[in-house]
């Protein structure tokens, strides 16, 4: 085993359980699917598990990994338009 396995297993595992604390946040209602952070976790989650799956060459998984940085991007962008919208009170009248 030479150290750039061990620090690809290690962010694979550090991965999964990020990736299970996402779970556990939204389904407990501790985060909303609308917040910034809860988008940042997945894209955290996502990149990270993507290079695990990378160097094991799952390429599946790989392109699921892919589309999962899309959905987060894509996310984080409209919980940040929300964000927005809540805390500008010019923009909610405009919304109203």
């Amino acid at each position: 085993m030479n150290l750039s396995y061990i620090i690809i297993e290690t962010m694979g595992w550090i991965a999964t359980i990020i990736f299970i604390m996402a779970y556990y946040l939204i389904t407990t209602n501790k985060v909303n699917n609308d917040s910034i952070s809860y988008h940042l976790i997945n894209l955290i989650d996502a990149i990270m598990l993507g290079i695990n799956v990378y160097y094991h060459r799952a390429w599946p998984s790989f392109g699921m990994e892919i589309i999962w940085v899309l959905i987060s991007i894509y996310g984080i962008k409209n919980a940040y338009k929300i964000y927005k919208l809540k805390t500008n009170p010019v923009a909610q009248d405009v919304q109203k």
